[in-house]
């Protein structure tokens, strides 16, 4: 008398190789699938990712604009009319490594799954375990920009382990029994993962597991004695979880309402209707009060249009909603900076530069703060950290050329003129500078150079009409090229540090009110709420991804923080 190792009932077993399960549960035993779907799904992310590099997105750092055209998951553009994005942000991946490991837990966990599922099963599963995790991290966090096929993956996982455990699958699937440790070990360590690095977007992953833990209840298994294939029955049973997953996205939907209202905010941002934006803003803040990136961004629309107080407030909120955000305490310093506060916007860019010691754009806006502050000396400090962090900085280095002309150290401003120059979108004013040091060191030929230079540069640019009367006003004033007496500006003769305090206010004047009236809000639609100087007027800048996970993770977009946590990489600073 024998036992079935399935339903544990005692039958007769005619030999001792017949195997342990009864004749009516041997009736019933599941028929290994041939293998079609997985290697397209692995061939298919693989192409998608090629096709990407192809077109100019980035091998192992995609930015956040390029993801999302094409096609990543963001929370005010899906829950606005492009409810796609649940689906094509399946197949994108942020980077070479992040493809890599999504592309082999695909192939180990999906060729295991489809032989015991079938083709048609394990398609269906995978793609509504993908939609179902991408809709619980809509729920969750709907700010974050993700992409990745993990939450799909969680979902085949999810099914064999309910295939194990509660299907009791019989013999012919010892493979997965011998695989069920290493599976299990798998999901552990990715949502452990998950809940502890930042950069992993975990609720793509928890969705995906329960959808495929769900489904593989319900979904009928091929058999091997020869009866058809419940492909009927399949296409019914996943029929029904569509529905039940429409309903659940209904309520995301709902639930989820200010976020679309916040989605339609930044794009008014980005048409450049920023009074309508900041109504809207004020709706949205009012019934989601708790989101600190809304009001940074109703803060960020009033200081475009220098409704300083009102900023401020906005700003101080945010801040204190997520007291690590460097970007939230770098655009209340610039605030401050603007509304001349200065000795507030010292103290907010203190805070940037230690949040960020590693990156030069606290530094910089601290440096600009001391020199508005007309503390010269006390400016090239953090400019010259600022530089040590980013030597290709151009905006850092121009400021430190400042900061040391207004202390009469000539020789260094120049040095740091140089650095900048071969970074400088707008090189005008670096000639300009340049120059004047120059005409100080009584170097005229050099000095007439770099004021030929500014007028030629400057003439290309509407916003450089005062660089260029500067510069030929320099050129007058030095006079004919045999002259070498007259020196630029004559208050300088004696280089008084008055009349050196009264150009320096030139600069920073110009370089404190370019910033608002350039600044694009396309960046802050892609849910890219960055970090800016105030020492340029440079727009927004793509960033790309966060970490990536050691096993499967599914990635969001570096500057697409969680909540609580600092951005991933600020916003780079632009050359003056």
């Amino acid at each position: 008398m024998a036992t079935c190792a399935k339903c544990g009932t005692h039958f007769f077993q005619l030999c001792e190789d017949a195997g342990p399960l009864c004749p009516r549960c041997l009736a019933t035993e599941v028929s290994l699938q041939p293998l079609r779907v997985t290697p397209i799904l692995v061939g298919l992310i693989v192409v998608i990712y090629v096709a990407m590099v192809a077109n100019g997105v980035s091998f192992s750092d995609p930015t956040t604009d390029a993801l999302l055209a094409w096609g990543a998951d963001f929370g005010p553009l899906a829950l606005r009319g492009q409810s796609w994005r649940l689906l094509t942000s399946m197949f994108l991946h942020a980077g070479f490594l992040h493809l890599a490991f999504n592309a082999w837990a695909l192939w180990v966990l999906g060729r295991l799954t489809e032989r015991l599922l079938g083709s048609v099963a394990f398609t269906l599963l995978y793609l509504l375990s993908g939609i179902g995790g991408n809709l619980l991290s809509l729920l969750i966090n709907p700010l974050q920009v993700s992409v990745g096929a993990s939450g799909a993956i969680f979902g085949a996982a999810g099914a064999l382990v309910t295939l194990q455990y509660v299907r009791k699958l019989p013999a012919t699937a010892l493979v997965l029994r011998r695989d069920l440790a290493g599976i299990g070990s798998f999901v552990l360590y990715n949502l452990f993962y998950g809940f502890t690095h930042a950069g992993i977007d975990n609720g793509a992953h928890v969705g995906g597991l329960l959808t495929g833990l769900s489904l593989a209840a319900f979904v009928p298994l091929p058999v091997a004695q020869g009866e058809p294939r419940p492909q009927r029955r399949t296409v019914a049973t996943f029929g029904v979880a569509a529905v039940l997953l429409a309903f659940r996205g209904t309520f995301v939907w709902r639930a989820r309402a200010p976020v679309a209202e916040f989605g339609a905010a930044l794009k008014l941002l980005d048409d450049g209707q920023t009074e309508a934006a900041i109504q809207a803003l004020q709706h949205v803040v009012t019934r989601w009060p708790a989101e600190a990136r809304a009001h940074y961004s109703l803060g960020a629309a009033l200081l475009e249009v220098r409704r300083f107080d009102q900023a401020i407030a906005s700003l101080r909120t945010a801040s204190r909603l997520d007291s690590l955000n460097t970007a939230f305490a770098n655009e209340l310093g610039i605030a401050y900076l603007r509304n001349d506060q200065l000795d507030s916007a010292i103290v907010l860019f203190k805070r940037t530069a230690g949040l960020a010691p590693r990156r030069s754009y606290g530094h910089a806006n601290l440096g600009l703060a001391y020199l508005r502050a007309g503390r010269a000396v006390e400016a090239i400090t953090p400019l010259r950290t600022a530089v040590d962090v980013d030597p290709n900085d151009a905006n850092a280095q121009f400021l430190l050329g400042n900061a040391y002309l207004a202390t009469q150290a000539f020789a260094p401003a120049v040095a740091s003129f140089d650095a900048a120059l071969p970074h400088a979108k707008d090189s005008a004013r670096v000639y300009l500078r340049r120059g004047v040091a120059y005409r100080l060191m009584q170097r005229q030929a050099d000095a007439r150079a770099d004021f030929e230079h500014a007028v030629s540069f400057g003439t290309r640019v509407a916003a450089d009409s005062e660089v260029v009367a500067d510069a030929r006003r320099g050129l007058a004033e030095l006079g004919p090229a045999t002259r070498g007496n007259e020196v630029f500006l004559d208050a300088f003769v004696d280089v008084k540090p008055a009349v050196v305090r009264a150009v320096l206010e030139r600069v920073l004047r110009e370089l404190g009110n370019g910033v608002e009236e350039r600044l694009r809000w396309r960046s802050l639609v892609f849910g890219r709420l960055y970090d800016r100087q105030e020492s340029h007027g440079s727009p927004l800048n793509g960033l790309s991804c966060g970490q990536v996970a050691n096993g499967l993770g599914r990635r969001s977009p570096r500057g697409c923080p969680r909540p609580g946590e600092a951005p991933r990489a600020p916003r780079p600073v632009s050359p003056p």
